[in-house]
C-alpha cells in the first residue's frame, strides 16, 4: 500500500464525512481514530470505503494521539487533516505523485487561516505568523516520523525532518476554525491552552486573531466548504 490518509475526531458527524471526501482521492486507505464520539461519528466514516476506523479514549494529548493513528497506518506514506482543515489549491492534484520522486521523505503546506473581513468577504490572514505557518503533513511511514509526545502534547511537532524533503507553494491547507468557532469558545481555548503549556503562549495566542493585527487578502481561489463553516463563508 502506497498512501494512507490519517485523521483524529470526535463528536465531528455533521462534516467529518467532508474531510475523508477530501482526502479520498489521494489515499488508497484512511485511519480514522475516534476519541470517544456520542453525536454517530463513528456511523459517518464507518459508511467510508477506504476508512479503517480506531477508536481510542481521548486522554488529551495531540500528539499521542496522531502517533497512535500514524502506527496503525499501512502506507509508505501518510497523509494527515486535522477536521477543521480541507486540501486545495491547483497544486492539490500533483499531490500524491509528489511521493514517487526519488529521495524524497516529506513535504509541508502553506496554510491559510480563513477569516471574514468587513466586507463580509472571504480572506485570509497574512501576516508571517500565519500564513509562515507551514505544516508538515505528508511524510514517510517511518518511526522518524512521529510526534514527541511529552515536549509537544498540544502543538505538535516532529523531533526532526529525516532526509530530503521539501516546503511547497502549493497545494494549501485551507484552516476554517475561525470560522467555526466564535470568539468565546477561542478565549476559552486560548486560556485553556495557556494554563497547559504557558512556554508556548506564542502558539497559543493565535486563536485571538483579532488581536494579531494581521493584513486581510482575499483568498485566491474559492475553498472547498466544510458544512459547519457555510454560513460564515457564505
Amino acid at each position: 500500500m502506497h498512501l494512507s490518509g490519517a485523521i483524529l475526531c470526535q463528536d465531528n458527524a455533521a462534516y467529518i464525512g467532508t474531510v475523508l471526501e477530501n482526502m479520498s482521492p489521494y489515499c488508497d486507505e484512511i485511519v480514522v481514530v475516534d476519541g470517544g464520539s456520542t453525536d454517530g461519528t463513528q456511523d459517518v466514516v464507518s459508511a467510508f470505503p477506504k476508512v479503517r476506523l480506531f477508536e481510542r479514549q481521548w486522554d488529551g494529548n495531540f500528539s499521542r494521539q496522531k502517533n497512535y493513528a500514524y502506527d496503525r497506518c499501512k502506507g509508505r506514506w501518510i497523509l494527515n487533516l486535522d477536521t477543521d482543515e480541507l486540501l486545495g489549491g491547483p497544486g492539490a492534484k500533483w499531490l500524491r505523485a509528489l511521493t514517487y520522486l526519488p529521495g524524497a521523505h516529506w513535504y509541508s503546506f502553506p496554510r491559510m487561516w480563513l477569516v471574514r473581513g468587513e466586507d463580509g468577504e472571504l480572506r485570509y490572514l497574512t501576516s508571517k505568523r500565519y500564513w509562515r505557518d507551514r505544516q508538515l503533513r505528508l511524510f514517510r511511514n517511518t518511526r522518524g516520523f512521529r510526534y514527541d509526545e511529552v515536549r509537544t502534547p498540544t502543538h505538535t511537532e516532529f523531533a526532526g525532518k529525516h532526509g530530503l524533503g521539501r516546503a511547497l507553494r502549493q497545494p494549501w491547507l485551507y484552516h476554517y476554525t475561525f470560522l467555526m468557532q466564535s470568539r468565546e469558545e477561542r478565549e476559552a481555548k486560548c486560556e485553556r491552552y495557556s494554563k497547559e503549556h504557558p512556554n508556548v503562549e506564542h502558539l497559543n495566542r493565535m486563536y485571538l486573531w483579532e488581536e494579531s493585527g494581521s493584513a486581510l487578502d482575499p483568498v485566491p481561489t474559492d475553498p472547498p466548504k466544510l458544512p459547519t463553516a457555510e454560513l460564515a463563508m457564505g
